[in-house]
């Protein structure tokens, strides 16, 4: 059960377990508004 998220030319998938890229970990912290 992984979630592809399409955010604008980066492929992001978030595991169950809260597996993130790297790529992606400074776009989640936007999400969450937290450094």
């Amino acid at each position: 059960m992984d979630i592809v998220l399409e955010i604008d030319k980066y492929c992001v998938r978030v595991g169950v377990v809260g597996e993130v890229t790297p790529v992606v970990v400074p776009v989640k912290y936007e999400w969450v508004g937290e450094v």
